[in-house]
């Protein structure tokens, strides 16, 4: 149990407050930047995951480009 906690979406003006076994599902937009409020008492845990099903984000092309251009900042991937 924890109280405090919300997520706040700020671009949307909400803020919602989960509660022990919710699950929360939103697209990784500017749109839906948010907050994790601070809790006040108790433990909140949580689990995040990012999922990406841009095809051409993996591309052989489009991973060349991102080495070529950290191999010319002297990065390593």
């Amino acid at each position: 149990d924890y109280e405090g906690g919300g997520l706040y979406f700020p671009k949307l003006n909400i803020t919602i407050n989960p509660e022990a076994g919710d699950l929360y599902i939103f697209p990784s937009t500017y749109l839906f930047s948010h907050v994790a409020m601070p809790v006040e008492s108790g433990t909140k845990y949580s689990i995040v995951t990012m999922l990406d099903y841009n095809d051409n984000a993996h591309s052989p092309e489009y991973m060349k480009i991102i080495y070529d251009k950290l191999y010319a900042q002297n990065k390593s991937l």
